[in-house]
Formats: C-alpha cells, structure tokens, sequence
C-alpha cells in the first residue's frame, strides 16, 4: 500500500455525529465490531461552550472600547468620517460590545449555551430591552434599504 493512502476496513467504528440543538454537540456509536470506542468519554454537549471571561479579558475588553471611543472622537475631530465609522460601527459595535453582550447572554443561561457566530443568535438569546437597545440603530427598514441596493428587482 502507498504511504498517504486510506483504505475502509470492517475494523473501524461508525461514528456519527449529533447534535441535539444548535448550541450542542455529541456524538453517537452506531456501529463498533471490535469495541474500540469504549474508551471514549461520553459527550459533555458543551463542546462549543466558552468558558467564563477572566478578570484580565473583562478589563482588557473595557480598555478597547475606551480605546476605540477615542479613535472615533479623534477620527470625527479630523474630519474623517469613513475612519470614524469603522472604528465605531466594526471595532465597538460588532467586536467589542457584541462580546459583551454575549457574555451578558451566558451570564442569563449560567454559561451553557454557545453564541453563535459574530452574534448570531443574540436577538432572541438576550432579553428583549437588551436586544432592542442595542439593534435600535440597525432599523428593519434600513437593512431593507440596503438589501434592495444589493438585490435590486
């Protein structure tokens, strides 16, 4: 046989993938001849989960925003407002207060359920004032806009 080369033998354990909501994931033996999976710890479902934010990453999360809130009052001072919407609009909103508000929604569900990717998830994660402060600025009527500048008829 060619080193690199894979062949299917009747040894190998059929495992399959589950995942029972969105936010966990486990798996399941359905087929194992020669029982080499019993040594496999069973699924926790927690694999995705983050782990509670140290002091060190609360501060310094703190610290970037206050960071970047200069940069966009600098960015505003100097006229330059394309810089000052970035720094805004990706740095503070989608970066940093997007992972506050996610460690907001863990702290809601006593840190079990996985954020989904860049936010996804939050609006019906979080309680309702919360989501609907923070997307307040994003109107359905704006991204309606900006869908129909994308997608013309």
């Amino acid at each position: 046989m060619q080193p690199g080369t894979a062949t299917a033998t009747n040894a190998n354990p059929i495992v399959m993938r589950t995942c029972r909501t969105p936010s966990m994931v486990g798996y399941q033996v359905l087929l194992d001849k020669d029982n080499r999976t019993s040594r496999w710890k069973p699924p926790s479902l927690m694999a995705h989960v983050p782990g509670r934010p140290t002091e060190a990453e609360y501060l310094s999360l703190i610290g970037e925003f206050w960071w970047e809130a200069t940069y966009v009052a600098r960015s505003l001072r100097r006229e330059d407002p394309i810089f000052a919407k970035f720094c805004l609009d990706y740095q503070i909103k989608l970066e940093v207060m997007r992972r506050m508000l996610e460690w907001r929604m863990e702290i809601e569900h006593d840190w079990r359920i996985r954020p989904g990717v860049h936010g996804r998830n939050l609006n019906r994660l979080l309680p309702a004032d919360i989501w609907d402060q923070w997307s307040r600025p994003m109107s359905v009527r704006k991204w309606k806009r900006i869908g129909s500048r994308c997608f013309p008829p």
